[in-house]
């Protein structure tokens, strides 16, 4: 059983971030903001960096989260970069060949019990208790301190903690 996880929570404001599993503890391993640049009108993937932060063929497992579909989007415009940045993350990975598995937002807050709208505090009180106070202060504190949070790096924790202790009590 792989041990380690990958998150990758998409968009302007996300992160990837992996998460080893030791028994019952989870640890997070290192975390990065998703990288992006500005191009024209759009925020896409920066995809030479998001390369050389993926594993290549180590057979780390990587999950995805992917945009739910057939919901009315608040702001489509930023739906449709969502979209299309998830479009190039899965080219990336597909062409690596690792394990990659596509998870909805709903499946993972369902998961953990937490509410279907991203309830930012919520969730990252829901990581503090998975990873410890330490690593919250470490990796969803934001710049500023305080209550400010990296949502991205907190999403995509939950994500691999999610995997990994789902695919640890399929084995059981």
């Amino acid at each position: 059983m792989n041990n380690y996880c990958i998150g990758i929570d998409p968009g302007d404001t996300g992160a990837i971030v992996c998460v080893k599993s030791t028994g019952h503890h989870l640890q997070i391993q290192w975390a990065e903001p998703m990288p992006v640049v500005k191009w024209k009108d759009r925020t896409l993937v920066d995809v030479p960096l998001f390369e050389r932060l993926m594993p290549g063929n180590s057979g780390i497992q990587l999950i995805l989260e992917l945009p739910q579909t057939g919901f009315r989007a608040i702001n489509p415009a930023s739906q449709a970069v969502l979209n299309t940045q998830c479009g190039q993350i899965i080219t990336i990975l597909w062409s690596q060949l690792p394990p990659l598995e596509i998870v909805y937002p709903s499946v993972w807050r369902h998961y953990f019990r937490l509410p279907k709208k991203g309830d930012k505090a919520a969730n990252r009180k829901w990581a503090e208790s998975v990873f410890g106070r330490d690593a919250a202060l470490k990796y969803f504190t934001g710049p500023r301190g305080g209550t400010s949070t990296r949502e991205g790096q907190v999403d995509a924790a939950l994500i691999a903690a999610y995997w990994l202790t789902k695919t640890q009590g399929e084995s059981k």
